[in-house]
């Protein structure tokens, strides 16, 4: 290198102003960071923002993020995995087929209006959503002439 060249004083250090073998060179990464390319964090901040990081799922995220970890992780901790929780708290495929299973009804009952596997709801002529067996039933929400939704009570 020529001596008058700018760079003559600086010529085999590394970013930390040390004479160093290539081996050892540290370097700034994309993040301005000085550190040795080895290091699991050399250019681990997303195009170089310092305050973000890529989890293990290669997600850019920001550091401080509490799920940082678990960020596209399904329920098994599998990256971008297809299991999901169901509505009754199981870690299944959506095409297994207890997959929700506690909310189906068995033994051929239906649900009511309430969602209740064989349940005594349902709507009357008014559209309501009321227990069947109550003596009302057909009238509940009729004013006092028979008419839906009316204001008309007697006093």
């Amino acid at each position: 290198m020529d001596s008058n060249d700018i760079n003559f004083d600086n010529y085999g250090r590394d970013c930390r102003g040390i004479c160093a073998s290539n081996a050892e060179m540290y370097a700034f990464d994309e993040c301005g960071q000085c550190l040795l390319p080895s290091d699991t964090e050399f250019d681990n901040c997303c195009g170089g923002n310092k305050n973000k990081q890529s989890n293990v799922c290669g997600l850019c995220l920001w550091k401080n993020v509490t799920d940082f970890e678990d960020r596209g992780k399904d329920c098994t901790g599998q990256c971008y995995g297809l299991y999901i929780i169901d509505a009754c708290g199981q870690c299944l495929l959506p095409s297994d087929p207890s997959f929700d299973a506690c909310t189906h009804c068995s033994n051929n009952q239906t649900r009511d209006c309430n969602d209740i596997c064989g349940g005594n709801h349902g709507r009357n002529e008014c559209g309501q959503c009321i227990d069947a067996a109550l003596p009302d039933f057909d009238d509940y929400g009729k004013d006092c002439e028979g008419m839906l939704f009316h204001s008309v009570f007697n006093d």
